[in-house]
């Protein structure tokens, strides 16, 4: 398997950046609800961002105090590098009804085809009584979701326009590179 780096470090900060700015216009009490695997890269991102936005523009800590973090594990994927199409709750909200009631939600994905996930997420965490639900997701591949009925990201903090698959920055190939902090395209050898 061969990688070719499609966008670097220093653009995937930027792009974690202008994602928290908007998830901050949001406004708190906030509750972050990360799609497991990849969706966790992501999250843990964007809540230190959150953290230093918070801290810099009030002065108080009690304020970042007020972001609860969660992990729902939906898989599409398996260990293979295309989706099956369906959705499977692997693991469970880990967030009581309590954590999220009045919390406006984020759920945060690290890229999104069918919209599938984003979806069923949704479905599941509106039961809890949030706020609202926002979605966010590091990728967007627009190309793969034309045509069908799935809503857009309320957030995206960048589009894909070609069809292959993706690694790095929480994604995975087969449960490779998720570590990377670039993101690159698996090419064929």
């Amino acid at each position: 398997m061969k990688l070719k780096q499609i966008l670097d470090r220093s653009n995937v900060d930027i792009v974690l950046a202008d994602m928290a700015m908007r998830i901050y216009d949001i406004g708190p009490p906030l509750a972050i609800v990360a799609i497991l695997k990849g969706g966790a890269y992501t999250a843990y991102r964007l809540l230190i961002l959150l953290n230093t936005l918070y801290v810099g523009r009030s002065q108080q800590l009690e304020v970042c105090s007020d972001i609860v973090i969660g992990h729902i594990g939906l898989e599409s994927y398996g260990d293979e590098m295309k989706s099956r199409g369906e959705v499977k709750l692997m693991t469970p909200l880990d967030l009581s009804r309590e954590c999220i009631r009045g919390r406006n939600v984020i759920i945060v994905d690290d890229c999104i085809e069918t919209g599938a996930t984003l979806n069923e997420a949704e479905r599941i965490l509106m039961g809890y009584n949030p706020l609202g639900i926002h979605t966010a997701v590091l990728v967007d591949k627009a190309t793969l979701r034309m045509g069908n009925n799935m809503k857009k990201p309320d957030i995206v903090g960048w589009s894909y326009l070609g069809e292959g698959f993706l690694a790095g920055c929480g994604m995975g190939a087969g449960e490779r590179y998720r570590e990377l902090a670039e993101i690159c395209e698996v090419v064929d050898e």
